[in-house]
Parts: structure tokens; sequence; C-alpha cells
């Protein structure tokens, strides 16, 4: 079989499966695995058999996969989760410690393995896996719920309302975490409180329903509401900083996480937010420093990994920035922004071969991602990297995707990588 008709069968799996279209995903993969058999393809079937809630089936794939490739982590992980959705708890666990061994910076693994003791009854082992969970990455919500609601079971009412509370200031848009801090509060007779919590839930509800509509005006004046009720819960600041990102209104929202940082120095998102802003102004130096910041705070926070690989990347720090690239890898092999940033990094040391093996993996994952990262590339950055790009757009009616073209020289040749968002010629 043609690697031409490979990946346009690996193209058509992946599509179906970002629109969730999980028998035609199946299909192409009965078609795939008559011409191919790799462990890759028999853990894709079993994710998508786990899709259709055909949990047998989807081990059995599973154990395909780990017999084709034993180190596969995601592989661990899946079985573990199928195993959960069965009902075999003690199985479950056993699949997910193997997991987390091969990949114990994966938050994810992590979440899984923590509900497996849970439904085991090992509820002082949940609530350790909760805390290393929160050390990798505090921003994970759900890590935070599922604490307090261990803590709620064992009455310990306050310590749960800590984890309640911590979990909306990171997710003010999960509207259960408010729910649930509500009613820890009445079980603990602060009834007023619960009455303040159920306003501020329903205007949080309505600024998020605002926003989904684009209408940002009136989402900022429902947040300036909610700093009017309680002007130090930190994440009613990060709101009306976002919202006001939204509406381009830069140094305003730069002052509105630098008021969520003085009230919570440790706040990852607001560091990151605004180390996002400062790479905009091209103070690499400055969103460097955020960026590292957040990293000490949620070690396993790949957003902030990818800030400092991007600022140091932009400093000329090549090997920094890719040592941040690897991290971020090691969490999720998958995150596509931070393979375009190696390949670029290779590109500079003139690695072309490992320029193009690179891209050609993001463009697997996400073609319009790649296409758009590197259209924002600058003349200057192009020079720096001795590649040029340009951008045309399909003639077809109605289509009008992009065509992107790298051109650069390796040895004495001129050489081109081509990437198309459609497949017409």
């Amino acid at each position: 079989m043609h690697s031409e008709e490979i990946e346009d069968l690996a193209d058509k799996i992946r599509d179906a499966l970002q629109r969730g279209r999980y028998r035609t995903a199946l299909r192409y993969i009965d078609e795939a695995s008559g011409k191919i058999d790799s462990a890759e393809l028999w853990l894709t079937r079993g994710y998508v058999y786990a899709c259709l809630n055909r949990y047998e089936d989807a081990l059995k794939c599973y154990d395909k996969a780990l017999e084709m490739d034993s180190s596969i982590a995601e592989a661990w992980n899946n079985k573990g989760v199928a195993l959960l959705q069965t009902g075999r708890y003690e199985e479950a666990l056993e699949h997910l410690t193997k997991a987390s061994e091969l990949n114990p910076l994966s938050t994810v693994i992590m979440i899984n393995k923590a509900e497996a003791l849970r439904k085991l009854g090992r509820l002082e082992e949940a609530i350790k896996c909760y805390d290393e969970i929160i050390d990798l990455d505090p921003r994970i919500v759900s890590a935070w719920i599922h604490k307090g609601d261990i803590l709620l079971e064992k009455n310990v009412l306050e310590d749960a309302l800590k984890c309640y509370e911590r979990a909306v200031d990171e997710n003010p848009a999960y509207i259960m975490g408010w729910v649930k801090v509500a009613s820890t509060l009445r079980k603990l007779g602060r009834e007023g409180d619960a009455e303040e919590i159920g306003r501020i839930m329903k205007i949080v509800s309505k600024i998020y329903s605002l926003l989904s509509r684009g209408n940002y005006k009136s989402a900022l004046k429902k947040s300036v509401k909610v700093i009017d009720l309680r002007p130090h819960l930190p994440f009613a600041w990060r709101l009306k900083g976002t919202i006001l990102l939204y509406m381009g209104e830069i140094n305003e929202a730069l002052k509105c996480f630098d008021e969520v940082l003085r009230i919570k120095p440790k706040d990852i998102a607001s560091l990151i937010h605004k180390g996002e802003i400062l790479v905009s102004c091209e103070r690499y130096g400055d969103a460097k420093e955020c960026f590292l910041k957040a990293v000490k705070i949620g070690r396993c926070s790949e957003r902030a990994l990818y800030g400092a690989a991007v600022a140091s990347f932009m400093l000329s720090e090549y090997d920094e920035a890719e040592s941040y690239i690897e991290k971020i890898l090691k969490i999720n092999p998958r995150n596509y922004e931070s393979i375009l940033i190696k390949a670029l990094i290779l590109a500079q040391r003139g690695d072309y071969d490992g320029m193009r093996e690179n891209i050609m993996k993001v463009y697997k994952i996400d073609k319009h991602g790649v296409i758009r990262n590197l259209e924002a590339l600058t003349y200057e950055q192009m020079k720096k990297l001795n590649i040029n790009i340009t951008v045309t757009r399909c003639r077809r009616i109605l289509c009008r995707a992009k065509t992107l073209t790298i051109k650069y020289v390796e040895g004495e040749a001129e050489k081109t990588i081509v990437l198309k968002e459609c497949s017409h010629k």
C-alpha cells in the first residue's frame, strides 16, 4: 500500500474522530487494518469501541496493542479506564499504576488511578493521589472536586469547603462547583454566605452566557458586579481581565492580572495570561519570568512550559527552549504546538530533515493548527531560521483553504515543504 494511501486513511480516521463519527472511523480503521498492523491502530480501534460503550471489544484491542508494544502508557491507561467501566476495579488499578509508572507526569492517568482507588474504598490513598495531581498542576479542577467529595463523605466539612472554593476559583464556569460550595456552607450553618454564593453563581453563569454570544461589554459590566460583591476573590479580577483581553484592552487586562497576583501571588492562570501579554508586546525576558514562576507552582502546566519555551526561543536561547519542549512532550506527546517549536529549533540548527519530520508529524495531528502557527512567523524570524514561507488560497469557489509553502536551502539544493488545508489541486 502506498504511503499516500495510508496517510489519506489516517486523515480520514482523525477527521471522523474529531467530528465524533465513531462508526465512520471504525470503517476506515477496518480498511486500514487490512493493509497495516500496528499498536497505534489497535489503540485507536480500542478507543473507538470505548466511545461506543463496547468495552469488552475495547479491552481486546488494548491487549493487542500491548502485545505489540508494552511501553505505551496510553494503552495501559485506556485499558484501565475500560476495566473501570466494567466494574473490575482491582484490575483497573493494576493497569493504571503501570501507566503511571511509564508516564509519572500524566495527570490524566493519575486522575483515573485516583478514581480506581475511590471505587475500591481506599479513600486515604485516593486523597494522596489527588494531592500529587494538585502538586503537578493546581489548575486541575476535578482533583479539587473529587478530594472535596471524599472529605465531605468523611464529614470534614471545612476542608471540603476549601477544596470546592479552590475549584471554582480555578474554573468559575464550573457551575456544579458553586452548587457544592453553597451546599457545604449550608451544612456548616452559614446560610447568609450560601445565599451570597448563590447570587455570585447566577452572575457568573450570565457572564459566560454573554461571552458565548460575543457580548463582551455586558459581560464586563457583570464581572464588575462580582468584584463589588467580593473584591478579594482572585477569579473575579481574572475573569474581568480575560474579558478585557477579548476586547483588545491589553493594558487594562494586565492591571487586572496584576491585581489577582497581589491577592494570590501563586495564581498560575494570571501568571500565564500576563506572560502571554508580555510576549505580544515583545517583552520576552519579562514574559519568561512570569512563565517560570508558573512552572514552579505547577511543574506539569503545559501552557506555562510552552510559554517559557516560546519566550526562550524568541530570546535565541534555543537549548533552554528545547528543554521546556522535551518536558511538555513527556507529559503529552501529542502537544502539536510544542512539536512545532521543536521543528523550528531544529531549523535554526540547520537540521532540516528533523524540521521536516516534526512539521509533518504536527501536520498529521492538526493541519489547520500548523498552518496557522507557521503563518504567524515574522519576516525577521524566518530570516533567522533561514526559511521562507508563503501562503496562497485555493482557487476553488467557496473553498479558499490555505496552502503554506516552506522553502529552504540545504547544501546547494533548494527544498520545499507544502502543507495544504484542502485536497484540491
